[in-house]
């Protein structure tokens, strides 16, 4: 679900650091962009190095001398990863109040058993792009807080229109930034959480079971 803010923070953080540098020339000003990019992607690395650590180091036990070895492995990596990006499922399961579910049970166009899995990451990962960008566009040219807020809300609900195996609960990510400014959407506030409620009623029953 860290993907459904990623673009937002992305964006936001480079828009501040063109406006933060001083320096005078196109030149110069270019090369004090490309440090203070570099040093948050450096910073990026290492913290995702950090926490992914544990998963690339893989722990054997002799058996007749009982001494434990540690040794550099990406299986435990690669269990998260297929855990997290859920492919061998198919573009969704059971009902989930997504594009690709409405567009599966409402129309001829079974994209759940139509489409080969690398067709359907390659659709749902393009469209998902394409209604974030303007978002992000509108970030870009003004990184202010509210816009910050706005901008995560349409691409926490472009995600969980369009990517690919969504699950119900994910629905409260942008509803939950929606109550961080009310004001600015105070008519949608009822209907907003009123629809995200209905839309896991199922999964409400099945929890209460």
């Amino acid at each position: 679900m860290a993907l459904y803010f990623a673009l937002p923070f992305g964006v936001f953080a480079l828009a501040i650091l063109i406006r933060q540098e001083k320096k005078e020339g196109i030149v110069s000003h270019s090369v004090g962009v490309l440090r203070r990019i570099i040093v948050l992607l450096v910073i990026f690395v290492l913290s995702n190095a950090i926490l992914w650590g544990p998963w690339f180091v893989s722990k054997t036990a002799n058996l007749d001398t009982g001494v434990e070895n540690y040794k550099f492995s990406v299986d435990g990596t690669l269990d998260i990863l297929n855990r997290v990006f859920p492919i061998r499922r198919g573009i969704f399961e059971d009902k989930v109040a997504s594009f690709w579910c409405v567009l599966h049970y409402s129309s001829l166009y079974k994209v759940n058993t139509l489409l080969e899995r690398p067709t359907q990451v390659l659709l749902t990962t393009g469209t998902t792009l394409i209604f974030c960008v303007p978002s992000l566009l509108l970030l870009f040219k003004a990184p202010t807080k509210s816009q910050f807020i706005r901008s995560m809300i349409c691409i926490s609900t472009s995600f969980f229109l369009f990517s690919f195996q969504v699950h119900e609960k994910q629905l409260l990510s942008p509803l939950m930034l929606i109550w961080l400014i009310p004001g600015d959407f105070a008519p949608l506030l009822t209907a907003s959480t009123t629809m995200a409620n209905f839309s896991m009623l199922k999964l409400y029953r099945d929890d209460f079971n």
